[in-house]
């Protein structure tokens, strides 16, 4: 029976993890991604696996884009080629364009809904500096808060629709969790016997 993890960035995403899915193992990678090369983010990720290995399965690696001039799925092929260059391949990385506050933005009517007066939306939201824009638009904006809650409360199935980030972390995701219920249903086959992690 699969036992899944998550390394992820930052505070609010464990904490939104953790909300969502009681009792998941949820650790912070312990690096500052912002501009860390993908090699240097790749030993942290490593020392994590090590500790993890053959106990979770598979692992969900959540990290954002922030402001590296290459594309995320160009980043997310180096960074997966880096951990299974150390015999490791359970896992599975999501990538928000560029911040996971950008994910929230493609449910721009959550956006307005919070907004005294309704701001113009943006001609890409994919790609923008999500973190940024919502401190424009919610002043009040604060990350392991408001971050969390506007995450829960924002529509799945339309940042689905709308976020190629978000739909290719989504689509790989093999557990129940009834924030993804909407765009994938409750029916999941888990392994019958343990697969490790390398």
């Amino acid at each position: 029976m699969s036992r899944p993890a998550f390394l992820v960035e930052g505070l609010m995403e464990q904490r939104f993890i953790q909300s969502i899915c009681p009792g998941t193992k949820v650790v912070t990678i312990g690096c500052n991604g912002r501009d860390a090369p993908m090699k240097t983010v790749a030993l942290f990720i490593l020392k994590h696996l090590r500790l993890m290995k053959d106990r979770f399965y598979p692992v969900y690696i959540w990290l954002d884009r922030e402001g590296r001039d290459r594309a995320a799925i160009q980043l997310i092929d180096e960074l997966t080629t880096e951990i299974k260059s150390s015999g490791f391949s359970d896992f599975v990385i999501g990538m928000p364009d560029r911040h996971t506050e950008t994910w929230i933005l493609h449910d721009w009517e959550l956006i307005t809904s919070r907004c005294s007066t309704p701001p113009v939306r943006p001609v890409t939201i994919e790609g923008s500096f999500g973190k940024s824009l919502l401190r424009k638009f919610l002043p009040e904006y604060t990350e392991v808060i408001m971050g969390v809650e506007l995450l829960k409360s924002a529509n799945v199935a339309r940042i689905y629709e709308s976020s190629p980030s978000f739909a290719l972390f989504a689509d790989q995701i093999n557990m129940r969790c009834w924030w993804l219920e909407k765009i994938k249903p409750p029916s999941i086959s888990e392994p019958s016997a343990p697969s490790p992690l390398n």
